[in-house]
């Protein structure tokens, strides 16, 4: 019983431990990017769709993630770890994730692969059920992203007139696939940590 108890302690550390370290690079990122994206924006003044607009858009999503680092940090510091906090953290990634791809060109932007960062980060949680709904919040935020940029940004009407302003079938199939797949491999390393840390039978 001793050895399942410190096992479960353990498990609760390395759990501190991992969103510490998911806060840390989404810190770490979210500068990166922002960097990368002030300095594109300074190269390229003379580009038309850099609007005042756009520009406003991704400063408030920008605003937006550093106010959930610092709840995540504020909350963390302590040393403990809230049940709902990697729940929290994953949908708000989510949504952000989602309105950023939304607001950079939708579906088409590169951006898009932000979402498997999302599932990346959840092993790091050592919970399954975090790594699913990682894995749920990213495809529904892709989809999300899909249908504003089907029935909004374009038009039904336009989207399926237009051949050219599609986004083709398989690449859709094949990035809900892609995610799917990241979350199942995810899953997977969660499992083997756990069977790794589990005392032997017989023994606890």
């Amino acid at each position: 019983m001793d050895s399942l108890t410190n096992v479960e302690t353990a498990r609760r550390v390395e759990a501190w431990a991992g969103e510490v370290r998911v806060n840390l690079v989404r810190t770490i990122a979210l500068v990166t990017f922002y960097g990368y994206h002030l300095i594109d924006v300074y190269l390229s003044r003379d580009d038309p769709t850099y609007t005042p607009a756009y520009r406003t858009s991704v400063t408030a999503v920008v605003v937006g993630w550093a106010g959930v680092i610092l709840i995540a940090y504020a909350i963390l510091r302590p040393g403990r770890l809230p049940p709902a906090l990697p729940y929290f953290t994953v949908a708000a990634d989510a949504v952000l994730t989602a309105s950023l791809v939304t607001v950079s060109g939708g579906p088409r932007s590169p951006l898009v692969l932000l979402f498997l960062l999302l599932v990346g980060a959840a092993p790091l949680r050592l919970s399954r059920p975090v790594v699913y709904v990682s894995t749920a919040a990213a495809v529904l935020g892709y989809l999300a992203t899909l249908g504003h940029y089907i029935f909004v940004r374009t038009g039904a009407t336009a989207y399926y007139a237009d051949r050219a302003a599609r986004i083709s079938r398989p690449q859709e199939v094949v990035t809900v696939l892609a995610l799917l797949t990241a979350g199942l491999l995810a899953g997977q390393i969660v499992r083997q940590s756990h069977r790794l840390t589990c005392p032997p039978r017989g023994r606890a």
